[in-house]
């Protein structure tokens, strides 16, 4: 178990404003700040982030927690594992006898054998004269060797024999995909006679590795398999370092070579998509870092197609995009060492925006002058218009392909119009709302009384409405036990206890205490999102009054149903002396309520 003082410590330190946005575009709205929601498809923000309660919530879903609810979503991790993260992101150390197990823990040791593994082929790169004049051939200096950790993998199968000797399963080992199991049942190593790129993730960590040979035999190439470690669509190779230089614009290439030969140039903003299209999970993390990128392939058709498909991404992403083109060199590594990195300088700055490179492409493809094609085409640059959040970008592009296409405007207009009337979403998917949300009647107003008990800590009458609340429930006889829903009685409990114990934060305490019930955390935050600042004190005293009733004459029905029942068995066992005794006891409860000016069959 992790002590609830630390949990408290690393909550502290992570602000969720901060922490989400690594993941989502983050825009301010009044005092809180708002984002498409990542659970679920829409084309209108409905995320709801709040740097002072410090919790989100998406009203188009229903999902909503703290900074520990959104880690556990994001990464799949239970809540243990989420802590875990956050410790780490906060610099927080966690007595390693405190967790065990797990999708983390399992994540943390592959990084640990790919650490070990990087360690060996370093190690190896310095004793191998071939990989080193291969390394000097490429025009790779030492420097820039150490920078990007490159190393060498030599034959055999000396790197599962060396993490066998630290103690690593071979499960395990097999798992991070640097070895795997032979025919004859013992392991060898994936990584033989090539050049070794580590993949570094944001922390530096070794994630996955990609592998080149020293000549021209194929495959060329061989990178790691996906890991719990490494998912190839959400990590761009040297982005570790390219973020530090990325305020004005990042560069974006295909591969390994490329980004060291730019990056060597003096162009420290470069990574690598580590594929020939930019997927929609690298374009949202470059967005975190800047607002310009160019996109930056090889000349061929594959690098061109990778180009508009990663483009595509970049442009829904809400990035200012360019393309570079070069002639005279088949990629950036060759050009750079034919022509001078002043030189591909000036490619850079004469990019063509994106959305003109797609536009030409889709004009080139085809006979544009076919009216038949023209309407494809415009269809097509609609429905890419279409996915701009912002109506200047619309407008501008819609300008553009009006021109370049000679269809008027409207038209265009009217496919862009239309993609937007029947946009293709994700479906939500169906939440699991906490026990009693999809409830009638009683357990409405157990909701509603926990709710009103949670909302009273935002408002300067906490005191009056929280004793009102506890002292009538308590009048009336209602127990915490007598509520249907667990959840509500729960969260009703303890937040009557914290009250009357003195504790300061009771918001706070509440999202620790539960930080392992993600139903108790939804339903917190669903909570105190919720605006009473204008009810007056009287008004939710009497809707307080409201609810206490409902739960007290819907317990009251229940009490009279089993009378009812017991009176009809001792009726049939003719033990009359028992009939008379429930019927008395009958008939006092229906004379309490009758008193009450209530009348329940």
């Amino acid at each position: 178990m992790i002590p609830p003082e630390k949990i408290e410590e690393i909550k502290n330190a992570s602000d969720i404003v901060e922490v989400l946005s690594e993941y989502l575009e983050l825009k301010k709205s009044g005092s809180n700040f708002k984002a498409k929601c990542p659970f679920h498809g829409e084309k209108t923000a409905s995320f709801m982030v709040s740097p002072e309660k410090q919790i989100f919530r998406c009203f188009g879903c229903g999902a909503g927690g703290n900074v520990f609810t959104f880690i556990q979503k994001q990464e799949n991790l239970n809540f243990v594992e989420a802590v875990r993260l956050l410790a780490r992101r906060s610099g927080i150390q966690i007595e390693e006898q405190q967790y065990t197990g797990g999708k983390f823990d399992e994540k943390e040791k592959i990084i640990a054998i790919n650490k070990a593994a990087l360690e060996y082929f370093r190690e190896n790169l310095k004793k191998n004269t071939a990989a080193m004049d291969y390394i000097i051939k490429r025009g790779i200096t030492q420097e820039t060797v150490d920078e990007f950790m490159l190393g060498y993998a030599p034959s055999g199968s000396g790197l599962f024999t060396l993490l066998k000797s630290k103690g690593y399963s071979e499960e395990l080992i097999y798992k991070a995909w640097i070895c795997k199991k032979g025919d004859s049942g013992s392991g060898y190593d994936v990584f033989r006679n090539r050049i070794i790129f580590p993949i570094l993730n944001v922390y530096n960590d070794p994630v996955a590795f990609g592998a080149r040979v020293l000549d021209d035999s194929l495959p060329k190439y061989i990178n790691s398999a996906e890991t719990p470690a490494y998912s190839k669509g959400k990590n761009l190779y040297n982005l570790n370092n390219a973020r530090k230089h990325a305020a004005e614009s990042i560069n974006i290439t295909e591969g390994y070579m490329d980004t060291i030969a730019m990056y060597s140039a003096g162009f420290k903003n470069t990574a690598a998509s580590l594929g020939t299209a930019l997927t929609p999970d690298q374009a949202r993390l470059i967005k975190r870092y800047t607002q310009k990128a160019y996109l930056i392939y090889d000349m061929d058709d594959a690098g061109k197609a990778g180009a508009v498909r990663g483009g595509d991404n970049l442009f829904e992403a809400g990035i200012d995009a360019g393309v570079v083109s070069f002639e005279g060199a088949k990629d950036p590594d060759e050009f750079i060492k034919k022509f001078g990195a002043e030189e591909f300088r000036k490619r850079i700055a004469s990019a063509v925006p994106f959305f003109d490179f797609r536009a030409q492409r889709l004009a080139q493809a085809g006979d544009i002058k076919n009216p038949y094609y023209k309407e494809k085409a415009a269809r097509e640059i609609a429905s890419l218009i279409a996915k701009a959040e912002s109506p200047v970008v619309r407008r501008e592009c819609i300008k553009r392909a009006s021109l370049l296409f000679d269809i008027p405007e409207g038209i265009i207009e009217q496919y862009v119009s239309g993609k937007e009337k029947e946009p293709e979403l994700t479906p939500a998917p169906e939440v699991k709302k906490p026990a009693g949300m999809k409830e009638k009647g009683r357990e409405s107003a157990e909701r509603l009384i926990a709710v009103y008990a949670l909302c009273a800590f935002e408002r300067d009458d906490r005191d009056v409405l929280l004793r009102h609340l506890t002292n009538k429930r308590e009048l009336l006889g209602i127990a915490h036990a007598d509520f249907l829903s667990p959840l509500y009685s729960e969260v009703l409990k303890k937040t009557e206890e914290l009250y009357s114990s003195g504790e300061k934060n009771v918001l706070s305490r509440l999202q620790i205490d539960f930080a392992q019930d993600n139903d108790a955390v939804a339903f917190i935050a669903d909570a105190i999102t919720r605006d009473t600042s204008k009810a007056a004190t009287e008004d939710l005293k009497n809707m307080i009054d409201d609810c206490l009733s409902r739960i007290l004459g819907d317990k009251v029905t229940e009490k009279l149903k089993e009378l009812q029942v017991k009176i009809r068995q001792a009726e049939a066992e003719k033990d009359f002396e028992k009939v008379k005794v429930l019927i008395r006891e009958k008939q006092e409860i229906q004379n309490i309520l009758s008193q009450r000016g209530e009348q329940l069959e």
